[in-house]
């Protein structure tokens, strides 16, 4: 990227929005005077810095992007709620899986999966498993069981928005089973492990220490026998 195009994407970020209504929205379309409308849930803000004014009451649909700021690195922020009166508002999302030249989402990790090498699956399931107890205390980790909403970054997976788990929390079966539909193309080095883990899953045989365990194992062992290489630079 270059100098002017980081600008461009500061001055003019594409932002996610979710909100019952919002997928009504047309290409084109201006929200406000702020916002240009480029696919239905993906807009652009116009006017760039400095960010809007958040309101003076904040909804409770934004208190789950707030309390899980230290996970950034994976997750969207809130830069703006639209209020609509008597209906359920509108939040605009920064820091979402969008690519800042093209003002389109990543691939979905499903779509990148059978493609990545075994180490960086294991990674993205390492990543996809710390999200996974921090999300279930803020009653968010129907995120992570969402196929289209996981998307991922090269190496970085990363959620495109909270939605409510519903009062029904998940559970690692819930998760098990999800990662179970990745099985059919995960490369063959990880396979058995990566089944045999799923099974333990479903059935309740492990604990949440025991998976974190299980999987950094496998990761670390996968990593290890990876060549390591560097590259030197030197100047005068």
């Amino acid at each position: 990227m270059t100098q002017a195009e980081s600008a461009d994407s500061r001055s003019a970020p594409y932002l996610w929005v979710t909100g019952l209504g919002c997928e009504a929205l047309t290409p084109g379309e201006r929200v406000g005077d702020r916002y240009e409308v480029i696919t239905p849930q993906i807009w652009q803000d116009t006017q760039g810095a400095p960010p809007p004014a958040m309101a003076d009451v904040v909804p409770d649909q934004v208190l789950p992007y707030l309390k899980s700021h230290p996970h950034r690195l994976h997750l969207p922020g809130v830069y703006d709620v639209i209020l609509r009166g008597n209906e359920a508002p509108w939040l605009v999302l920064e820091n979402a899986p969008i690519n800042p030249r093209s003002g389109k989402l990543y691939p979905a990790l499903a779509d990148a999966w059978g493609s990545a090498p075994a180490v960086r699956q294991l990674s993205w399931l390492w990543q996809w498993w710390q999200l996974w107890q921090p999300l279930m205390a803020l009653g968010v980790a129907r995120s992570l069981l969402s196929p289209v909403n996981v998307r991922v970054e090269g190496w970085r997976l990363r959620l495109r928005d909270l939605p409510g788990d519903g009062g029904t929390a998940p559970s690692l079966a819930d998760l098990a089973e999800r990662w179970r539909s990745l099985q059919a193309e995960a490369q063959p080095a990880i396979v058995q492990p990566f089944v045999n883990l799923c099974s333990a899953m479903a059935s309740g045989d492990c604990t949440p220490e025991q998976i974190t365990v299980d999987l950094n194992y496998l990761l670390l062992k996968e990593a290890a026998q990876k060549p390591i290489r560097l590259r030197v630079a030197g100047a005068t």
